[in-house]
């Protein structure tokens, strides 16, 4: 009893007292109990010492030790001390309180700038890295590859129908055939896109600066008797360039659906580039 009040009084005043008094070695957060029960000879009188003690001391440990003795003298007297470690930093002696700030990165997508007047090139088939070619005037089918001229051909699409026009005024529209025939891509006049086997092509830029591009899927046949063309109107959308190599006078850019039309055909993708000097 007197040893224990010793040792609590001994904490306060000197850390040096540590070895002698500090219980059995205690890491983390730990709560230790420790009662004994001391027989003593009856008296007369009940007398009460209540001893708080409160000390702070660093150890190798760097230990934080609160120490509370409660004693009562009588018959049968009941000895608490309770003990409570917690971590800190020898110049610390109020508690630690741990707070985590979580960073939420948040990532923006740049606004997407369509290039206004482009070159188109090809990507992939035989044709990969080539500009498209054609010409000035309505009429002509596009290419590559193309015997008879060089003129690299310039586009932009227009921001209302999502038509692409050349610099000159036309438009890129598709010409379709008859089934199993190609149906090929030209430069149009608005007159041309009033006959029944031509439509324009409706395009979109992506952000890998590809053209995104669909026109309706149809087939056209010329009734020589009539000389009408009679179309009939398939399910979907031509919506896949290919390359179609079965004529003699060039490379020529023809539209489909997703099944490769046959053995004159390869895929390709139409890429673009800001339109430079002719």
């Amino acid at each position: 009893m007197r040893f224990t009040l010793f040792c609590a009084a001994a904490l306060a005043a000197s850390p040096a007292f540590a070895s002698v008094c500090k219980p059995r070695s205690l890491s983390g957060s730990t709560t230790a109990s420790v009662e004994s029960s001391i027989s003593s000879l009856p008296s007369a009188t009940s007398t009460e010492l209540q001893t708080t003690v409160t000390g702070t001391m660093t150890a190798t440990s760097a230990d934080l030790l609160s120490t509370t003795a409660t004693s009562t003298s009588n018959d049968d007297s009941t000895t608490e001390a309770a003990i409570t470690a917690a971590t800190t930093s020898p110049a610390e002696t109020t508690d630690l309180e741990a707070s985590t700030t979580t960073a939420e990165a948040t990532t923006s997508e740049a606004a997407f700038e369509p290039v206004p007047t482009f070159d188109v090139i090809g990507k992939g088939a035989q044709v990969d890295g080539q500009y498209l070619l054609g010409y000035h005037s309505a009429g002509f089918f596009v290419g590559w590859q193309y015997p008879s001229t060089n003129y690299r051909l310039t586009f932009s699409i227009d921001a209302t129908t999502n038509r692409v026009l050349d610099v000159n005024g036309n438009t890129l529209c598709i010409q379709y055939g008859e089934d199993g025939d190609a149906s090929l891509l030209r430069t149009c006049s608005n007159n041309m896109l009033n006959q029944p086997d031509y439509a324009p092509v409706t395009c979109e830029q992506t952000r890998d600066q590809e053209l995104d591009c669909s026109v309706p899927a149809k087939t056209c046949t010329l009734d020589f008797d009539t000389l009408e063309t009679i179309c009939t109107t398939l399910t979907g959308t031509f919506d896949n360039f290919y390359t179609y190599s079965g004529r003699q006078d060039g490379i020529f850019l023809s539209m489909a659906g997703v099944t490769n039309p046959g053995a004159n055909y390869q895929a390709v993708v139409l890429a673009i580039t800001p339109s430079g000097s002719k």
